[in-house]
């Protein structure tokens, strides 16, 4: 296996394992505390990460992938500020709520230095250094499931455990700056802070109102069964819908596997190498889709009846089909990359916006035409990823017929092509 190889299956592991530990901390509560302590700290990461995806505002990726350069301390300053405002209303949430404190607490420190932490990633995704930060992303599910391991073990106070995961989230932020002292990058020359911290959350602002839209997508199908079913339909949804949780965690880590890569290429090679590289994954993904899809058809209603038992059959058309929705996610990811690699903000922002036009369209559709409820679900959520990728394919070509084959960095300073037609200015 090659180190770029290895470093990648880093980046993977460490992707999934995130979510998992999050699922585990979850089931610690489920299994040594309460149905109730189980019930507020979902609700507490209900409120929390919509707010948070926020309080981001897209400057990890605009960190990686903007031409022109920011020092990493007007990044740091801004996320901090934001993650404050975000911790304030968490904190206004969680007294409404009467939220537990001490989980409260847990979950406000977690999210705030997984905030940090995330912008972190930044400088590592941008010089490729894929090794390190799939490491350090691994520790952090490693860490937060070993304290909340211990504080299960030793505290009877069973809300300990969330604290104990926040110790996790803490220990990993700490790694993250150790790694970051030890490779020191070129920081430009200090401009005029306000102006440029000012321009920096203009330039951002797509990228976060896209994440933040990106957030209601996700869970469109999930609401849309239960808009048009009952609970069973919810229930049984929810157990084919974890294709679609896999489907976007591959996504996800192609997206960080890939995303300096990209800029690389944008920047030092042109628009065309870029362009071959992003059709050739894209092909890759489509033919694995075909695969999968097929496989889903033959053996998936058996295996999902398997695992969750006789309350759980499902036609194989439909799990072919939501396994051929999950794959297309993949797909968005890499060309968001590219899009992001060609500093197309806004056309990211409107392929998202588009996405959920179409997708609200089509729940339209599927009510008035009296779908069944898993199948409205379904085709939701294949809406979805399918018009992402035709309009960020869109989007890509005619930035292509824009550019051109000029150097990138000659168009560093131009205006960004809106997907709608004419000329969107990039303020910087």
């Amino acid at each position: 296996m090659s180190s770029k190889a290895g470093a990648r299956s880093l980046v993977l592991a460490g992707t999934f394992i995130a979510p998992i530990s999050q699922w585990f901390v979850f089931w610690l509560l489920a299994r040594y505390g309460s149905v109730a302590q189980s019930g507020v700290f979902a609700a507490l990461l209900a409120y929390s990460t919509p707010l948070f995806i926020a309080a981001g505002w897209g400057l990890r990726n605009t960190l990686i992938t903007l031409r022109r350069n920011y020092s990493f301390a007007l990044y740091l300053k801004l996320r901090i500020l934001l993650l404050g405002a975000a911790a304030l209303l968490l904190i206004g949430i969680g007294a409404w709520t009467q939220a537990d404190p001490t989980m409260l607490w847990a979950v406000l420190v977690m999210k705030v230095t997984d905030g940090i932490t995330d912008l972190l990633y930044g400088p590592l995704q941008r010089q490729q250094a894929l090794a390190p930060y799939g490491l350090i992303m691994i520790a952090n599910g490693l860490v937060s499931a070993l304290m909340s391991v211990l504080m299960a073990a030793l505290c009877t106070n069973a809300s300990m455990i969330v604290f104990g995961s926040s110790v996790g989230s803490t220990v990993t932020m700490i790694l993250a700056i150790i790694v970051l002292k030890r490779r020191p990058a070129s920081e430009p020359a200090a401009g005029r802070t306000s102006e440029s911290a000012r321009a920096l959350l203009r330039i951002s602002a797509p990228i976060a109102f896209a994440q933040m839209l990106a957030v209601i997508i996700t869970n469109i199908p999930t609401w849309t069964v239960a808009a048009l079913g009952d609970n069973a339909d919810v229930g049984r949804f929810a157990a084919a819908a974890y294709i679609l949780t896999l489907g976007s965690l591959l996504g996800s880590s192609l997206n960080s596997m890939f995303i300096g890569e990209y800029q690389s290429i944008a920047s030092d090679q042109g628009f065309q190498p870029l362009l071959h590289r992003l059709k050739q994954t894209t092909i890759r993904i489509g033919l694995v889709g075909i695969l999968l899809s097929t496989l889903a058809f033959l053996i998936g209603p058996f295996l999902l009846e398997s695992v969750y038992g006789h309350s759980f059959t499902f036609s194989p058309w439909l799990i072919a089909a939501l396994t051929a929705a999950a794959i297309l996610d993949p797909g968005t990811y890499v060309l968001n990359a590219g899009l992001l690699a060609l500093n197309e903000y806004r056309n990211q922002f409107l392929v998202v916006a588009w996405s959920l036009t179409f997708t609200v369209v089509c729940i339209l559709v599927c009510y008035l035409a009296n779908a069944p409820a898993l199948w409205a679900g379904t085709t939701a959520a294949a809406t979805a990823n399918t018009t992402k990728i035709a309009f960020s394919a869109l989007a890509i070509g005619r930035s292509r017929r824009h550019m051109g084959d000029a150097h990138p960095t000659t168009h560093s300073s131009r205006t960004n092509q809106s997907l709608i037609g004419g000329l969107t200015p990039l303020d910087d």
